[in-house]
């Protein structure tokens, strides 16, 4: 999961997005968006929380989950 975090530098201006390995495919199979919203927020509130799940590269594959 990509996370954006705007202003994430002390006296800056720039937007950072950083890589989560959480599954969210069941929030996304289920179209339960405010959750996966709400998830999103409580990272950027609690990123001391999420750290030992970031990664620093991500290898994309191309799968649907919603058709």
């Amino acid at each position: 999961m990509s996370v954006l975090f705007p202003n994430f530098y002390q006296n800056s201006h720039f937007d950072v997005s950083k890589d989560f390995l959480i599954d969210i495919r069941d929030l996304i199979e289920g179209r339960d968006f405010d959750k996966l919203s709400l998830l999103a927020e409580d990272i950027r509130k609690n990123y001391k929380n999420y750290m030992d799940k970031e990664v620093e590269e991500v290898e994309i594959i191309k799968k649907e989950l919603i058709q």
